[in-house]
């Protein structure tokens, strides 16, 4: 109800009062000497009119305050609504919160807490443990929020605090007065001025693995360096011990002095990528164990091995080109599992199709399409023969190398199979000789045996991620579909804000009992 319409009802109501107490009859007692009067004081107590004066001030302004209230009661106000923020509160339930101070249980309370100091339309609570779970939404009563904080629990898992936030964040689109209440293990700088933090404990010494990393080397991609960061935090400094290790090998052993907040960075290098485990670690004794371990697993870099199937022999352009591959073998070795790569006719479901075609026409330049597996490719005005008959573009199938409008190579999207035309090996071809041919069958075979040629990092947040691939794809809008509720809850039913139920019941208790007591003095005859 608006300000306006209620200050009209109550103007309304005033004057519909005013013109019923100057029309009330109620015959006053007079007291007469003589009966000869008794006609005349009969007649003066029927009179009544608008004009006579105004008899009865005290029943009016009891009558006129008891419907005043009503219609306040009627409005259901909100006192200081403007005040009042739309609050997100965000429980942190990840690796942090595990630590053995029982901060998870001051965490729950200080939640409990902000959750009761509003109403229950302007605040929703979302829980990290360690991806963002709607716990209750603004349209939500709070009547199911105690039952699901009882069923969170903190995990070992680190959490991704922005994405986090940036879920809070977008639940105040469209709410100026808003804000984001942060329940975190211990004091935290988010660089945000619309999230406050509410710190569960103290900080504590706590050393940690932050990062891994594996690094190929660019002579030798079936070798490389492991790179790892370990950190402290806490009050003062202390003395870490770091180890890296292989099957209960010690690779590495160092026991460094931290400051706090400090992160050093540690390395072992000449490692064989050959697919085995490594164990990063940190030992200080501290409150949280959670994080004192990385698992890092190597990629598989063996040799790979090219092997023609269905009596296929290999076109002598690309037997020269493995040989001079040092990743690659064209050798059957006994006993070794090494990763292969099969080459046959078109037809036989090899890895690398080998379609028969006779070349026609002049020599001409070959240039690459843009697949991302020939992106940057030069080939030095290399030329080549088209094929008399063009490669089959089925579906699926993708062009890497062309020469006048013709495909050379093809790669099926699906299965990631190369299909290569017979001219591609051809003597006469200058583009056989070319070192952009090389570094195109390099990355061919790299893609065919799954190595991935960039540096392998293992991060707490994408160590997350990629335990969840779901979470790259959160929609983080404000709405109920867009976050997950914990199992066997469902969203409650949107119900009266318990504030706006207590200030109506009140006004219309103050109304009945001012009605009350007009109706008690008019019978003692106190008013009159």
């Amino acid at each position: 109800m608006s300000i306006w319409f209620f200050t009209g009802l109550a103007v309304l109501t005033a004057g519909v009062l005013a013109a019923l107490q100057y029309l009330r009859i109620r015959p006053r007692r007079v007291r007469v000497i003589t009966s000869l009067f008794w006609q005349q004081a009969a007649d003066q107590a029927r009179a009544r009119n608008l004009f006579e004066r105004f008899r009865h001030p005290r029943t009016y302004l009891l009558l006129l305050a008891a419907s005043l209230l009503v219609l306040l009661a009627l409005a259901k106000p909100v006192f200081n609504a403007a005040h009042q923020p739309h609050r997100v509160i965000v429980l942190e339930a990840g690796l942090a919160m595990t630590a053995t101070d029982n901060r998870f249980d001051n965490a729950l309370e200080l939640t409990r807490a902000e959750v009761a100091s509003l109403d229950d339309d302007r605040v929703a609570v979302i829980t990290a443990d360690p991806y963002p779970c709607l716990l209750k939404h603004f349209d939500e009563s709070l009547a199911a929020l105690e039952d699901r904080l009882a069923r969170v629990k903190a995990v070992d898992t680190p959490v991704i605090r922005e994405n986090t936030l940036r879920a809070a964040r977008s639940m105040l689109a469209g709410h100026e007065n808003g804000e984001v209440v942060l329940v975190s293990a211990q004091p935290v700088t988010t660089g945000d001025d619309r999230v406050r933090v509410l710190a569960a404990g103290e900080v504590v010494d706590n050393a940690f693995v932050l990062s891994a990393v594996f690094v190929p080397d660019s002579a030798d991609l079936t070798r490389g360096a492991f790179h790892c960061r370990a950190g402290f935090t806490g009050k003062q400094g202390g003395k870490v011990a770091v180890k890296v290790s292989r099957a209960d090998k010690p690779l590495l052993e160092q026991s460094v002095e931290f400051k706090p907040g400090e992160v050093k960075g540690f390395s072992v290098s000449g490692l064989a990528a050959d697919g085995s485990v490594l164990t990063a670690s940190v030992t200080a004794g501290d409150a949280v164990v959670g994080d004192d371990r990385v698992d890092f697993q190597l990629p598989d870099r063996r040799r790979i091995q090219v092997v023609p199937v269905d009596g296929m022999e290999l076109p002598a352009g690309l037997t020269a080109v493995l040989d001079s591959l040092r990743e690659v073998t064209t050798k059957i070795a006994e006993g070794a599992n090494l990763p292969v790569v099969r080459v046959g006719q078109a037809g036989s479901g090899a890895d690398i199709l080998i379609q028969p075609a006779t070349a026609s026409g002049e020599l001409m330049a070959v240039r690459p399409s843009g697949h991302a597996l020939v992106a940057g490719l030069v080939f030095e005005d290399a030329v080549c023969r088209a094929p008399a008959a063009p490669l089959d573009m089925g579906n699926g199938n993708l062009p890497l190398l062309l020469v006048d409008g013709s495909a050379l190579a093809t790669v099926n999207s699906d299965s990631s199979q190369l299909t290569v035309c017979q001219t591609l090996f051809n003597e006469d071809a200058s583009f056989v000789r070319r070192t952009g041919y090389m570094v195109f069958w390099s990355k061919i075979l790299h893609h065919l045996a799954g190595w991935r040629n960039e540096p392998l990092t293992l991060s707490p947040a994408q160590a997350s991620r990629s335990a969840n691939a779901a979470s790259a794809s959160l929609t983080l809008k404000a709405g109920m579909g867009n976050f997950d509720l914990p199992s066997g809850t469902g969203a409650a039913a949107p119900a009266e804000s318990g504030t706006h139920l207590v200030v109506w019941q009140l006004l219309l208790a103050a109304a009945l009992a001012l009605m009350v007591l007009e109706a008690i003095l008019n019978i003692r005859g106190r008013i009159s």
